[in-house]
């Protein structure tokens, strides 16, 4: 593990960074046009940011110590679902661009959006907010966004 700080690290500044801009001809140049305003690379780039941000706080909490004398310092179970974040993060950024076909890769940038709005009507409320939800108008815009793409309805569960 203490192979990787100097990697955790340079990943985790990077992706402190603004997100990059996809380059010039690149399949993510289409994909962001085909989901505006929701744009599929800025998703991938959130999730691997977080990723980073989560391998990141992992170590800052485990690695003591300076190169090339670390020591690891853990709990048992503690900090396991940092680590469990940070996988499911960017195995979210590779299940979002790994499909070849542009049609799915919408798609699913599209259901992500929707679960991301559910989710965030949920939290708030669980805290009792008096704020009207996001999901609607969330799924308004997912609604157009699949009309220019010729896509049938997407709701958040892929079975609905």
């Amino acid at each position: 593990m203490v192979r990787l700080v100097p990697k955790v690290d340079a990943l985790h500044e990077r992706f402190m960074q603004r997100a990059p801009v996809p380059a010039t001809g690149s399949r993510l140049v289409g994909d962001d046009r085909a989901t505006d305003p929701l744009q599929l690379s800025y998703a991938a780039w959130l999730a691997l940011s977080h990723a980073a941000d989560n391998l990141h706080g992992f170590m800052s909490v485990t690695v003591r110590g300076t190169p090339p004398n670390y020591r690891v310092e853990t709990r048992p179970y503690g900090l396991y679902p940092t680590l469990r974040a940070a996988f499911e993060n960017a195995c979210v950024a590779v299940w979002l661009m790994s499909p070849p076909q542009r049609n799915v890769r919408v798609e699913r940038r599209l259901r992500w959006a929707l679960m991301d709005a559910k989710n965030e009507d949920k939290l708030l409320r669980c805290l009792g907010q008096a704020l009207p939800p996001r999901s609607p108008k969330r799924q308004r815009m997912v609604d157009d966004i699949a009309e220019r793409r010729g896509l049938r309805h997407i709701n958040w569960r892929r079975n609905e």
